[in-house]
């Protein structure tokens, strides 16, 4: 009978031979092989590198100033969430390699930011839009000039403005009404 063990350790020697002894009551052969150097486990190859990373990673002075940049335009307070929430941490505690998607992740920001001062200007503007201030006379004068030929509409109208007639009309409906009537 022939058993081969790779043995790795003089203990294991030791060890093997008794389990083998036991095992029989008495050992024939036991071949004891030197352990064979381990093979150097292969290292990860690098991954395929895009582009992006092919430039030199950027400083810690390049995004501070980046940082600084956008606190300049008010976006403190998102900058700091981003650290906290995101990267656990401050840009002093973190590492070189993090920089470009701290870089990144500013971009994102600020791009956001623009597009949201953007949406606020048109409404402001919206909002902002000039309402031609209408008197009473302005409206009954209007209204009057449009009875004869298009009555029906004009009650329809005061139906939608929930008024029975002219008269009953709130005072701050009056250029949303002559509107309508404008467009009769």
């Amino acid at each position: 009978m022939e058993i081969k063990i790779t043995i790795t350790s003089a203990e294991d020697v030791a060890q093997a031979q008794k389990v083998f002894a036991a095992l029989t009551g008495e050992v024939e052969q036991v071949a004891v092989e030197a352990p064979k150097p381990a093979k150097p486990k292969a290292t990860a190859k690098p991954k395929t590198t895009s582009k992006k990373q092919d430039k030199p990673l950027p400083t810690i002075e390049e995004v501070q100033e980046r940082v600084d940049e956008l606190d300049a335009k008010g976006l403190k307070k998102v900058i700091v969430n981003m650290f906290r929430d995101y990267f656990k941490g401050r840009l002093s505690e973190l590492k070189p390699s993090q920089y470009p998607e701290v870089l990144e992740r500013l971009s994102l920001i600020e791009k956001i930011a623009e597009d949201d001062a953007a949406f606020e200007e048109k409404e402001k503007a919206v909002d902002e839009a000039p309402t031609k201030n209408v008197t009473k006379a302005e409206l009954e004068a209007k209204f009057k000039e449009l009875l004869d030929d298009h009555r029906a509409k004009l009650k329809e109208l005061l139906t939608k403005f929930e008024a029975q007639k002219l008269s009953n009309l709130d005072a701050s409906q009056y250029a949303a009404f002559y509107e309508e009537l404008e467009a009769i």
